[in-house]
């Protein structure tokens, strides 16, 4: 048992754990501000819902909105599947259409909001990483020149072993012979 709690680092969390300062934990002035930064993400998040709903032209009214956001969050949050894929959306879907707003028109919006809420944040963030990948690759181009020789190599080595069993007549002829 002990073997498990150290390969997946049980261990290590929970003594990272027991070492946090627990005077964040008793300070109402932190769980207020939290909550409170937490309800303006839901309101955002469903104000963002109602502006997709009004760019396919139906508007639902926005308590609706919001009520279907907080619960499609809630199943999200609680289902298996990482960060909610699937599960939001038929949340909310299902959500929306008990709410009164039709099953094309909720689909839509709420894979509207998925796409500017979720994915396209991404986008900034992939950019980021890859910029900074290469940032501490400094020799990645040297190894990206040596990857584009290396057919080139092939062929002249195809080449020339068919140089020894006869001229090359074309560089068709000269593909045929790379080494698989």
């Amino acid at each position: 048992m002990a073997w498990v709690s150290k390969c997946l680092g049980v261990t290590t969390l929970l003594r990272e754990l027991t070492d946090a300062p627990t005077d964040l934990l008793h300070s109402p002035r932190l769980l207020l501000q939290t909550v409170g930064l937490q309800f303006c993400i839901f309101v955002l998040d469903a104000f963002t819902l109602w502006l997709a709903f009004n760019a396919i032209g139906e508007v639902p009214p926005l308590w609706a909105l919001f009520v279907s956001f907080a619960i499609a969050s809630m199943v999200a949050t609680i289902g298996p599947i990482s960060v909610g894929l699937g599960t939001f959306e038929a949340a909310s879907v299902g959500m929306l259409s008990l709410l009164g707003v039709s099953v094309e028109a909720a689909l839509a919006g709420t894979l509207l909001l998925r796409e500017l809420t979720f994915r396209l944040p991404m986008l900034p963030g992939i950019w980021l990483a890859r910029r900074e990948i290469r940032r501490s690759q400094p020799n990645r181009t040297d190894m990206r020149t040596w990857t584009n020789l290396l057919p080139i190599l092939a062929l002249g080595q195809a080449c020339f072993v068919s140089q020894s069993t006869g001229p090359c007549k074309s560089t068709v002829d000269c593909r045929a012979n790379l080494p698989t």
